[in-house]
């Protein structure tokens, strides 16, 4: 939080550090905390996503039978992966 404020005080150039430079600092240590909960969900959810994608386009290229448990999983980890992306671009 001091190192945040400092640097807020050396971009407005000032000698002391002001109460609003302390509070945009808070902030901006906020927006970064979600920033990067925003990038691991949004790298999970394309994993999820990219996963199940390729998956199915093996069952259609090879045509290989999965199991219904298998498909289900399958199928799941798609929608949760959707969901979890489609939430986390709604949050920026």
């Amino acid at each position: 939080m001091i190192d945040e404020s400092l640097r807020a005080s050396k971009r407005h150039k000032s000698d002391m550090v002001s109460a609003s430079q302390i509070s945009q600092a808070s902030e901006n240590l906020i927006r970064r905390l979600q920033s990067k909960k925003t990038k691991v969900v949004q790298t999970l959810s394309r994993i999820m996503i990219g996963s199940c994608i390729t998956q199915y386009i093996g069952i259609l290229l090879f045509n290989n039978s999965p199991n219904e448990i298998g498909l289900f999983v399958l199928t799941m980890l798609g929608l949760i992966g959707a969901f979890l992306f489609g939430r986390s671009i709604l949050e920026d």
